[in-house]
């Protein structure tokens, strides 16, 4: 059994040591290299930064099996944060591998974290921001075979972002960038693969 402020007793799951974490209110889990299945996903409370000891080449967040519809691996909540990390977008044409749904004047932030697909279906959405806050990332990066529907979605509110990269992959991405509403921010954005089907969809 895992005890907060006790790093000889760690947590076996990391939505266990985030629920820990939500109690107290305020907080950082540190996560050591691993891959980690939540099957359901996780949730980071408000005010609590999810980040990796070792980094997004070494620590993986995955669904493991067959997701539920809409499933979200991370749903970030008011000023969190997710750093060093690589999550799965379950094979699921509704569910996200990160997403932040907040209200004006609030922040999620998210660096150095890369998402990846195992399926060759274009299903799926990497990063997502939806609601009427901002999300703030750097080093955003897609990795594997696979494929997905929108590697970034920005549903509504601002997505900042410095620095993407989306190299070759072997399965259709239907869209690098996609703005349905709100605002999109981006510098150095790279779409270096042959099977995305549209770099920038803007929509709204």
């Amino acid at each position: 059994t895992g005890m907060v402020a006790r790093r000889d007793l760690p947590f076996q799951t990391i939505s266990a040591a985030l629920a820990a974490v939500a109690v107290a209110g305020i907080g950082t889990v540190f996560v050591l290299p691993g891959e980690y299945t939540e099957a359901s996903g996780v949730v980071i409370p408000e005010s609590v930064a999810l980040v990796s000891l070792g980094g997004w080449e070494v620590t993986s967040i995955i669904q493991g099996g067959a997701p539920a519809p809409g499933t979200i691996m991370v749903d970030m909540g008011i000023n969190t944060a997710i750093h060093g990390f690589t999550v799965e977008i379950p094979d699921d044409a509704t569910s996200i591998a990160i997403r932040a749904n907040l209200v004006s004047g609030d922040t999620a932030s998210i660096r150095y974290v890369t998402v990846f697909s195992q399926t060759p279906t274009a299903n799926g959405i990497g990063f997502q921001n939806t609601g009427t806050g901002k999300i703030i990332a750097e080093e955003l990066r897609w990795s594997g075979a696979g494929g997905c529907d929108a590697f970034m979605e920005c549903a509504s509110g601002i997505f900042a972002v410095e620095s993407t990269h989306l190299p070759n992959s072997a399965a259709a991405v239907n869209d690098n960038v996609r703005v349905l509403a709100g605002r999109f921010q981006g510098s150095n954005i790279n779409c270096g693969s042959a099977n995305t089907v549209d770099g920038f969809d803007i929509r709204g």
